[in-house]
């Protein structure tokens, strides 16, 4: 199941989650397993959803050719 972060509190480590199908689901750093990338607002994340919430950063596929044209057009009105 998808979802995105909604409320992060890092001194306590909990926070909520909505996910596509507008369920909201309070989460602690103990479910986090995705040990690269800590949890922040509007991060889309993986729910692995058995006996407890687990969490993984949803990972996106990118086009790379895509991703240059973009860059070449972002660099073209900054400098």
């Amino acid at each position: 199941m998808n979802a995105k972060i909604i409320t992060y509190d890092t001194a306590n480590g909990t926070g909520m989650l909505i996910t596509t199908e507008n369920e909201k689901k309070n989460f602690n750093i103990n479910d986090w397993t995705d040990f690269d990338t800590l949890p922040e607002v509007g991060l889309l994340v993986d729910i692995n959803d058995d006996s407890k919430i687990s969490l993984q950063k949803k990972k996106v596929n990118i086009d790379e050719e895509k991703l240059a044209k973009l860059k070449n057009i972002r660099n073209k009105y900054i400098n």
